[in-house]
């Protein structure tokens, strides 16, 4: 129960909150049976005037709101969603670090390129940023640790004494042809003479990351004895490139016929490195 006194006047308002709807009324219509008398020892000679008779009550006071109910909720969803997926990420036999590398894949790491977040531009969303390290919008890290991958795998090879290497994945967008063209761009700037083919006749993208526009079909030149037809010279660079910008289904017949093989040897003589960015090993056997 409740009483408020509305200021500059002699009236009170009174109001009175129960359980039930009923309990509320029968106990506010029991006050106001009962004033005159409660009152008469307290302040005396008080009469009470009704100006708006009591109601029952059709709804809650306090009534909840299903806003805040379905907030946490969704607060909870979203939670278990992301502990669900951090749990089977956790999990996941995967490589997820330079220290599990070490310990899942039997191969030497030659380094680890840094991600690179590439913000497209909105007003060209099919335009590709040059993902290269020539572009000086590329950070310092993603240029260093590149250039740290590249000079390690060239001191390997010479080591070695192999001038051939070929660059793989498991799957798709994994950024296979970006780390090759930067590793193959990264040994041109320090003078080697460098001859990068796109050996992906499934879905070539060398073309699309040096910016090449010529048409050209190396699958066909290459079939055809016009391979040296297919290299050019990146700008200014010791860096030659086979940009193929048509996809060949038929591939496997080619590499079977040992025509791509012959073209290597030719070019061990007059090139100091040799790098072919293949297709990746999970989805077709021309890698293999």
């Amino acid at each position: 129960t409740s009483v408020k006194q509305i200021e500059e006047t002699n009236m009170v308002e009174l109001t009175v909150t129960a359980n039930s709807a009923m309990d509320s009324y029968r106990t506010i219509t029991s006050i106001m049976e009962n004033y005159d008398q409660v009152s008469h020892y307290v302040v005396g000679n008080v009469i009470l005037y009704v100006i708006q008779q009591p109601v029952i009550p059709l709804s809650p006071s306090n009534s909840k709101s299903p806003v805040r109910p379905m907030q946490y909720a969704f607060l909870l969803g979203a939670l278990a969603a992301i502990a669900y997926v951090a749990f089977f990420s956790h999990r996941r036999d995967t490589v997820k670090n330079s220290h599990q590398m070490k310990e899942k894949i039997d191969a030497k790491l030659l380094g680890t390129v840094y991600h690179e977040k590439v913000r497209r531009n909105r007003k060209k969303p099919d335009e590709h940023p040059s993902m290269l390290i020539d572009n000086p919008l590329r950070s310092f890290a993603f240029v260093e640790s590149s250039r740290m991958a590249a000079a390690r795998l060239r001191s390997r090879m010479d080591r070695s004494h192999v001038k051939v290497v070929m660059v793989t994945s498991v799957a798709e967008n994994e950024g296979k042809s970006t780390v090759t063209a930067n590793v193959a761009l990264s040994i041109a700037r320090e003078g080697k003479k460098v001859l990068l083919i796109d050996c992906d006749f499934r879905k070539p993208s060398q073309y699309k990351i040096f910016g090449q526009t010529e048409e050209r079909n190396f699958v066909r030149l290459l079939k055809d004895g016009k391979a040296e037809a297919a290299v050019t010279q990146y700008q200014n660079t010791s860096l030659y490139g086979v940009f193929n910008t048509q996809a060949d289904p038929a591939a496997e017949r080619l590499l079977e016929s040992g025509e791509l093989k012959r073209m290597i040897d030719r070019y061990r003589e007059s090139m100091d490195y040799i790098i072919l960015d293949t297709a990746p090993l999970a989805l077709v056997s021309d890698t293999e």
